[in-house]
């Protein structure tokens, strides 16, 4: 027994052969990081690991600031002289910024333990050039939405993502080194992107029409072209919180003081979405926008009264706005239904007396539910006099598009226009309620050169539309119905592919790292997202339709916007959608992801517009 205690006290005293020459082996792979030109390195010394460690990362740090220091002598100034964003060169908050998020991807060993603790962290010096690689493709990503963004007068999208850009361009050591070619001519980033955005806010223009009840009438353009959305935020007392405004389609309101004497108020132009970016996968992104505490020059702007001759012709603009979107220049075919005109009217009655309940009779029971949800998400307004069209839909029913309503919430102090589309069906009850996607994604989908009828786009136009309005007004039992139960949804960064055998349901072809949810396990997540927002407002651009088999299934390439009271986001959303029976599509495959991944269609070109993203060729 005394043989058998002796033995067991001396294998926890004396370390085994194994372990020393373990440690032989950590103290070899130490002294060759060391002298390797591969790593950056640093050591700590301390009497406790955590203190060591941190000794360590702050050592190796030290060494990655004198790397980026190195190119101090960049001017950055000289890319925007005069304008008070501008720094002589990276400051030292700059620097920790551009190798803070290279730190993650260091490994450490621990050299000797106590008393006295010695720790090394290393990185790979390819690891931080990649870091900064990727940087530099999310420049470009932002910049190549931007200008998408703005060809289509989103200037909101546009203003976003060209200064996060420059901020994320702010980030690399090298910030005077990326270049792109825009209109056939190669240009510094960091010399293009601050003077085009005194260019957009030089542009802009905001002015005010006539009053309706406490509500002042706005139109915006942009290069004398209405935009189709822009945000901005007022207050007409320094004392007042502001409250932010979305215009849609050239149009939107504000609340005017009661005594409605204001002869001009001040708007400043949104365009750092501080809160979004803590949402985009790169603490240097939303480090840097918090380090630009300063407005940007010429962001805000007075929009005087004018007039009442002044304030009537922007009126003039304004109802031509609205009788612009209220117009489905492409639809399958207009109809004259007196019925329907009359239905219509009685609705729109009741809500611009805030008589709801004696539209009551005009809807079936699931719209009326519809109905006040839409009434309970926003105060509710009509945005002037709509020109009432109706068009054939599915199956005996009758369409009227767009009518123009303003949505004001007062715990968030925030207000946005939507378009309401308005289903009857063949008994003349609305059936169902949608905010319409915008005009330019309409265009796109209406001029694609594939040759579908115009039966088929509708269609398409619709789904999205009641893909859209389903998640504003949180209707989860209907959400639920438009999924396959076989549906595959994928979120976060994904390389996989899919196949399909006989009828059997749509498979994954390999597996890699990703977020997947089954039907059930994504309805039980939205069903909590759902209960803690007061709102939730998607916004679609650069909408993309393809058909991908010879069977109804569609593929769409979306990039959403999501904006909630609570949340945030940016990202790219693929659909696969079964459209064979085009009264009740089914989602069949669904993938999200924020950015454009590398690891995704690596094989294309940067400058391709499908590298990094999930497309159909992805999918067979």
């Amino acid at each position: 027994m005394r043989k058998l205690i002796y033995g067991i006290l001396i294998a926890f005293i004396l370390p085994s052969a194994a372990e020393c020459q373990s440690k032989k082996d950590i103290l070899r792979k130490a002294q060759n990081i060391q002298a390797s030109e591969q790593y950056y390195w640093g050591i700590g010394t301390a009497s406790t690991y955590e203190e060591a460690d941190n000794h360590a990362l702050g050592d190796l740090q030290s060494k990655l600031h004198v790397r980026v220091s190195s190119h101090t002598n960049v001017q950055i100034s000289q890319a925007q002289q005069g304008q008070s964003v501008s720094s002589q060169g990276l400051s030292s908050t700059t620097i920790e910024t551009s190798t803070g998020g290279v730190l993650t991807n260091t490994e450490n060993v621990i050299l000797a333990e106590g008393p006295e603790w010695r720790v090394m962290r290393f990185i790979e010096r390819s690891k931080v050039d990649e870091t900064f690689r990727q940087r530099v493709m999310r420049v470009k990503e932002y910049l190549h939405d931007g200008i998408n963004s703005e060809k289509s007068g989103r200037i909101d999208n546009a203003l976003r993502q060209y200064y996060w850009a420059y901020c994320l361009l702010r980030s690399l050591p090298e910030p005077e080194k990326p270049t792109t070619e825009i209109n056939f001519k190669e240009v510094s980033l960091l010399r293009w992107i601050p003077e085009h955005l005194d260019h957009i806010f030089a542009n802009l223009k905001i002015e005010a029409g006539t009053m309706e009840d406490s509500t002042l009438n706005l139109v915006a353009k942009y290069e004398d072209k209405n935009v189709t959305s822009l945000d901005f935020s007022y207050a007409f007392e320094e004392s007042q919180p502001k409250r932010t405004v979305s215009f849609k389609d050239g149009i939107a309101q504000i609340v005017m003081p009661k005594d409605g004497n204001a002869s001009k108020f001040q708007v400043s132009y949104e365009y750092k979405y501080e809160d979004r970016s803590k949402f985009q996968d790169c603490d240097a992104l939303c480090n840097m926008i918090t380090q630009f505490k300063d407005s940007w020059p010429n962001s805000s702007c007075d929009v005087a009264m004018g007039t009442k001759k002044e304030q009537k012709n922007v009126q003039k603009l304004f109802q031509q706005n609205v009788a612009l979107v209220s117009e489905a220049t492409h639809a399958v075919a207009r109809v004259d239904d007196a019925a329907c005109d009359r239905t219509v009217k009685a609705v729109l009655d009741a809500i611009r007396n805030r008589n709801y309940n004696s539209a009551r009779d005009y809807f079936t029971t699931e719209g009326f539910d519809m109905f006040r949800q839409l009434i309970s998400y926003g105060n509710a307004r009509l945005m002037g006099t709509p020109n009432l069209h109706y068009y054939e839909g599915a199956d005996g029913r009758t369409i009227c598009r767009s009518i123009p309503m303003n949505f004001t919430f007062k715990n968030n102090h925030i207000s946005f226009a939507e378009e309401v589309t308005l289903t009857m069906n063949p008994d003349g009850k609305i059936e169902t309620l949608a905010f319409c996607i915008d005009n330019d994604t309409r265009e796109a989908i209406f001029n694609s050169r594939a040759q579908w009828s115009d039966s088929v786009r509708m269609a398409i136009v619709t789904f999205l539309e009641n893909y859209k309005t389903a998640y504003a007004l949180k209707r989860l039992e209907f959400i639920r119905s438009i999924f396959d139960d076989y549906a595959i949804i994928v979120t976060g960064t994904v390389t996989m592919s899919a196949q399909r055998q006989d009828d059997s349901p749509l498979k994954l072809k390999q597996n890699v790292k990703y977020t997947k949810y089954n039907k059930e396990q994504y309805m039980e997540r939205l069903e909590q997202q759902f209960k803690k927002n007061q709102f939730i407002n998607l916004r679609f651009t650069d909408v993309g339709v393809k058909k991908v088999s010879n069977d109804d299934d569609f593929a769409l390439r979306i990039k959403q916007d999501y904006f909630s009271s609570s949340y945030a986001d940016t990202g790219y959303l693929f659909l696969m959608v079964d459209m064979n029976d085009t009264s009740r599509p089914l989602i069949k495959l669904r993938t999200w992801q924020p950015h454009r991944d590398p690891d995704i269609n690596a094989h294309l070109p940067e400058k391709n517009a499908f590298y990094g993203l999930l497309y159909e060729g992805n999918f067979e």
